[in-house]
């Protein structure tokens, strides 16, 4: 292959994702973009994860990225703007920028408790309902 026909995707989402080029009813490809949970596991259970400043990472190859970047622009460019996904044109500039972004909060990290057990996150505060002010939940009627 020539200098530039490969890249590398560097993905935050923890599953990884999916990306499916379709070129019609019947004949598609994909390819599994690694994700922020990606690693292997050693014979004590432990996970040795694979990844950069919580970044999994694919080498695809341009025609394809390009293709389903295409297709998908919309959702290509929200995911790149929000930090799920990032592309490079080497390993090393992968590195680099997964280490850049590593700080970058995409809203799928783990949610913090406390030495109690409780949520000590102000993105699951914020969320969860009061109990202790819906009359509904205190009288067992929640829906």
């Amino acid at each position: 292959m020539s200098k530039g026909a490969m890249i590398v995707l560097g993905c935050k989402h923890p599953t990884g994702l999916q990306l499916i080029i379709n070129f019609d009813k019947d004949n598609e490809e994909k390819i599994v973009a690694a994700g922020a949970n990606q690693g292997d596991f050693r014979a004590d259970g432990l996970l040795i994860p694979k990844t950069v400043g919580g970044f999994g990472r694919t080498t695809v190859s341009r025609e394809f990225w390009e293709k389903w970047k295409h297709q998908n622009a919309r959702i290509a460019e929200e995911w790149q703007a929000k930090g799920f996904l990032f592309v490079a044109d080497d390993p090393d500039l992968a590195l680099a920028q997964a280490a850049e972004k590593a700080g970058a909060s995409t809203g799928f990290e783990a949610l913090k408790v406390n030495a109690k057990g409780e949520l000590d996150d102000a993105r699951a505060k914020a969320a969860a309902p009061d109990v202790t002010t819906n009359p509904d939940f205190a009288a067992g009627r929640a829906a």
